[in-house]
């Protein structure tokens, strides 16, 4: 395969989710598979990370403080 198809680097994925643990582990995993990561901790910090960073993937959770999941959509 290409060497492009291979990396992931110049993928951008944001992490909103509140729990830490999962939050940490999250990012933890896709850095590890080369993706550059970015995570927020609630809804309202999501919204500002999503405007600041052009993710190319969001993983969201639906409950959390200040905004929902729901709510960000």
């Amino acid at each position: 395969l290409p060497e492009i198809l291979l990396s992931h680097s110049d993928h951008k994925i944001l992490v909103i989710e509140d729990d830490r643990i999962l939050r940490e582990a999250l990012r933890y995993n896709l850095v590890a598979a080369g993706y550059e990561v970015v995570v927020a901790s609630d809804g309202g910090e999501g919204l500002v990370s999503a405007r600041q960073n052009s993710p190319d993937v969001v993983v969201l959770d639906l409950m959390l403080p200040s905004l929902s999941g729901m709510e960000v959509c």
